[in-house]
């Protein structure tokens, strides 16, 4: 009997995720509409130049336009809007002792070329391996 092969999955992804080591960071959502903010936790490695996928304590509409800053070794403030969100059920607290019910993907949004090329900067230093320490 031959087995059927399935053709390889097509990646779907504009821009590859950037390969770095396993890191979390603290983030904060903060919605435009009204101003109050979500915590959330973030994969340094699930960050790329359009978007990034994270962890979140509340949940939030797709379409809800936000600020996130991400609290790295390196912070990041960017504008984005919420592409989606749904219940995480893992109850597994690898991320903090706090529990983040929600995963969520939040797409980047941009008011000028600069502003890409900035992102493409910040990519590119999370990616780079840091000098060793003297």
């Amino acid at each position: 009997m031959w087995l059927k092969r399935s053709a390889p999955k097509k990646n779907k992804r504009r821009f590859p995720r950037i390969e770095i080591p396993f890191k979390r960071a603290r983030a904060e959502i903060r919605r435009k509409l009204n101003g109050e903010t979500t915590a959330s936790r973030v994969f340094l490695s699930d960050i790329s130049i359009t978007g990034v996928g994270l962890f979140a304590e509340a949940p939030l509409p797709s379409g809800e336009h936000v600020t996130l800053t991400v609290l790295a070794d390196e912070p990041l403030v960017i504008r984005g809007v919420v592409v989606w969100c749904s219940p995480y059920t893992l109850n597994m607290k690898i991320l903090s002792t706090e529990s983040f019910t929600y995963r969520m993907g939040i797409r980047f949004e941009f008011n000028s070329s600069q502003e890409v090329y900035e992102m493409m900067d910040y990519c590119t230093r999370l990616r780079t391996p840091a000098p060793p320490a003297n």
